[in-house]
């Protein structure tokens, strides 16, 4: 794969060898640019110490400019305002986004953006660079190219152009979720780009009209570490009862109504391909749910010592399908850990843990971390809908609550 990167960005090496070593090299980054009639040039090339990723390098400034900006100490604001990078919708978009997130240093030849996440391969971005933010110098002069702001849009080559990604599952899977839902999961199966899902979800009502300002807007994208899980949220404020979005616009969902989550296909992997098909998902929503969570009340089917077989729990309601793969913990009376295998069914009201080695004909113990929610927020002893001053230290709920069970030999 890093082969055939280097080998499709071999012409963007091979024009900024010519720029670095072709004739008129000398005048090129000479102080004598503006007598040359040479501007300023914005090229993607292959990061000098990472053949894997790519830089933006702003090329053609005169020494002098290189050294007053080197010298310059640039706020992270100063340096977007003098050489800004953005996602773009396409190689004619004219406005961008956001700037990305990432470093600036100057080199011997040019002023270098690298990015903090390697560029998505087949996503466009928007480069623009502004003279009226260059350092004064002595040399300064009024050439052409110092009057206005140069804008470039430069795109990581796709080395394979056939849509692979597909979603997998989105979570809750339930047909009707309560009016205080707080999150989709959505779960990919291949690793997706870093660009989040605000410009590629939407959430229609019955009569397909968009809900507006269902999810929160967050500059950071909720990925897991592969980038294979997406959480989307929907806004916090609109939810929680008692706060001023939720009093001016109420919650984004409404009890009895029906609603479809769409996603757009555009949304892009890691490869910078579109997803193969969009997603759609059609449910229902029923009453707010605002109990906690009472685990006196889960059913607990302990399994058979000596063998492999699963202890099955089951809740009343489904809870958090991502929390339920990592807030249940098996361990002995003693504390030693259970190694298994976790399975989620029935709709993720139903957990299942298999071991890895055969059950003890000991006591042992299922531990319930403190960040297991259902699906509206609902943690052990404590609703949502709680307010800020009721905290979880007052109600004594920041150790974990824990089953016992006992495997039992079979007859």
């Amino acid at each position: 794969m890093d082969a055939e990167r280097r080998s499709a960005r071999s012409l963007v090496l091979v024009l900024t060898a010519l720029v670095a070593s072709g004739p008129g090299c000398g005048n090129f980054f000479s102080d004598g640019l503006e007598d040359s009639g040479v501007s300023p040039e914005i090229i993607l090339t292959i990061a000098p110490d990472d053949l894997r990723s790519s830089v933006v390098e702003l090329f053609g400034l005169p020494q002098a400019d290189l050294a007053a900006v080197k010298a310059a100490g640039f706020t992270s604001s100063g340096w977007v305002n003098l050489l800004r990078v953005s996602v773009a919708d396409g190689p004619e978009d004219a406005t961008g986004h956001l700037p990305i997130i990432g470093t600036y240093s100057v080199s011997e030849y040019a002023v270098r953006f690298s990015p903090r996440y390697p560029f998505d391969p087949g996503r466009h971005y928007r480069v623009v660079f502004d003279p009226l933010y260059l350092p004064d110098t002595e040399s300064s002069s009024s050439a052409a190219w110092r009057s206005e702001s140069l804008i470039a849009t430069v795109q990581e080559p796709v080395t394979d152009l056939r849509p692979s990604t597909i979603i997998t599952r989105v979570y809750p899977t339930a047909d009707k979720i309560p009016e205080n839902q707080l999150r989709f999961y959505v779960y990919f199966s291949a690793p997706m780009g870093f660009v989040g899902g605000a410009d590629h979800v939407s959430l229609l009502d019955k009569d397909g009209l968009a809900v507006e300002d269902a999810f929160l807007p967050l500059e950071v994208a909720l990925w897991n570490a592969k980038r294979t899980r997406y959480t989307l949220l929907f806004d916090p404020g609109r939810v929680k009862r008692g706060i001023l979005p939720n009093e001016e616009l109420g919650r984004p969902l409404t009890e009895g109504e029906t609603y479809t989550l769409v996603i757009d296909r555009t949304w892009r992997d890691a490869g910078g391909l579109p997803l193969v098909d969009s997603f759609s998902r059609r449910f229902s929503v029923g009453p707010p749910d605002e109990r906690s969570l009472n685990p006196a009340k889960w059913e607990l089917a302990s399994p058979g010592a000596g063998t492999h077989d699963p202890l099955v729990v089951s809740f009343l309601r489904s809870l958090d399908y991502a929390l339920l793969n990592r807030a249940l913990l098996v361990s002995t009376l003693e504390g030693g850990a259970v190694a298994g295998d976790i399975d989620i069914q029935a709709k993720e009201t139903r957990w299942l843990f298999t071991p890895r080695e055969p059950w003890e004909h000991v006591e042992h113990r299922l531990t319930i971390l403190p960040v297991l929610e259902d699906t509206a927020g609902n943690r052990v002893g404590r609703p949502f809908e709680v307010g800020s001053s009721e905290s979880v230290e007052r109600q004594g709920l920041t150790a974990p609550t824990s089953l016992l069970f006992h495997p039992t030999p079979s007859s």
